[in-house]
């Protein structure tokens, strides 16, 4: 979905972000580690301009930041609203229910940073591994090996995912793009056995809900 554009104005600063979760009663928005505008307590008014409606103000308190990941060149702060016009919840509340929607119907999640999901995949009798970037039943988006595979889009990859609960997952898929650029893969799967689309599904389904957790700030 298109991205929700949020303007934070404080004491002496004014600034316009994306938000990267959203909920009726409040949001989370990704910026760069080196941001100093907003800090903890700190009190803002918003303008919130969600795709295909007028925008519209509210005020809030920011109530928690933090960095992603270790590596992570953003960090993130949750914005509690402590004022927002019924009407405008509903719309967001309309907002988040049709992203559910979205997700139910192509669920793809990103691993926690703190609990992360690798691939162990056999390229050419030599075997990579891989950081997962997202991850759904269908396919996985992988960063981190130490080379790019040269692989035609018909060739069958053998991977094993290694879920956080220790559970692994053996899939055969085939890549569908590369990028030589920046390292990152996406492959598709192509035979999943019962028994792991189960294990996959437990996972994705549980990382949706730890997601839905963090975007509402009550």
């Amino acid at each position: 979905m298109e991205p929700v554009e949020v303007q934070i104005m404080g004491d002496g600063f004014i600034d316009i972000l994306y938000a990267k979760d959203i909920g009726k009663n409040g949001l989370g928005i990704h910026v760069p580690k080196n941001y100093m505008s907003a800090k903890v307590k700190c009190e803002v008014n918003l303008i919130i301009s969600l795709p295909g409606c007028k925008s519209f103000d509210a005020s809030g308190v920011i109530k928690h930041a933090g960095r992603i990941g270790a590596d992570s060149e953003f960090k993130s702060f949750g914005i509690h609203f402590t004022r927002i016009n019924p009407q405008h919840r509903g719309l967001l509340e309309n907002y988040f229910q049709k992203i559910v929607a979205d997700n139910r119907r192509h669920v793809r999640v990103v691993p926690s940073p703190e609990n992360p999901v690798r691939v162990h995949a056999t390229i050419n009798d030599t075997t990579e591994v891989f950081q997962v970037k997202d991850i759904g039943i269908g396919g996985v988006g992988l960063a981190g090996g130490s080379s790019v595979p040269d692989c035609s889009p018909d060739e069958a990859v053998n991977i094993i995912i290694a879920l956080p609960t220790g559970e692994k997952v053996q899939v055969k898929g085939s890549f569908k793009y590369s990028n030589q650029a920046n390292g990152v893969l996406g492959l598709c799967f192509r035979e999943l056995a019962a028994t792991d689309a189960q294990r996959l599904k437990q996972y994705i389904a549980e990382r949706v809900r730890e997601l839905q957790k963090k975007i509402d700030y009550s």
